[in-house]
């Protein structure tokens, strides 16, 4: 640490810093402010009239660290901080405690997500084989003439196309689509 007899470089004048990154610099300002203020904070508890240049030059030193942190602040992006974590802080609470309760709490709320998603895919599956069973035992009622007859009807194509539309909207419209467009090449040709 430095006395108010040996004045500290900024560290944008040693030649190292000009190299790092802002918020690298930000945070070796930000040091070396807090610093200049203990530096204060003794000189003023042992003020002496006759040393008075000391003081003057320290606390232009932290002119010049207050000049640089805003000369630097330029240079960072805003970074916002959710205003839980400076309660957090202001709480005399130790911000890296909250991170670790909020990463607990975002894997549970992930745990959750996943047990819901794995829901719904059991579902789906379960709804799926009902359709495909209930198709199955209706192929089965019907014997291999009789449905033949049936398939050549139109309005039995009809009525199932209806039947599947009610199970598989989505499906069925693009099938009706894709019907349509067939229909509209092979006349247009």
């Amino acid at each position: 640490m430095t006395t108010a007899s040996e004045p500290e470089q900024p560290p944008q004048q040693n030649g190292h810093s000009e190299s790092r990154d802002p918020r690298t610099q930000l945070e070796l300002t930000i040091d070396n402010l807090l610093t200049k203020i203990w530096e204060i904070m003794v000189q003023l508890n042992d003020y002496n009239p006759e040393n008075k240049w000391a003081l003057s030059h320290t606390l232009s030193d932290l002119a010049d660290r207050f000049d640089e942190i805003h000369k630097l602040q330029e240079k960072i992006k805003h970074i916002e901080v959710p205003l839980e974590v400076i309660e957090y802080i202001d709480e005399g609470r130790n911000p890296d405690k909250f991170m670790v309760d909020y990463v607990e709490e975002v894997i549970k709320e992930n745990e959750s997500v996943n047990i819901k998603n794995e829901a719904i895919q059991v579902i789906s599956i379960l709804i799926y084989k009902k359709h495909f069973n209930s198709f199955n035992d209706f192929l089965d009622s019907i014997d291999i003439n009789s449905f033949q007859l049936l398939m050549n009807c139109q309005n039995f194509s009809e009525l199932l196309l209806d039947q599947l539309q009610e199970s598989f909207p989505e499906q069925t419209d693009c099938y009706k689509q894709y019907q349509l467009s067939k229909s509209k090449t092979t006349n247009g040709h």
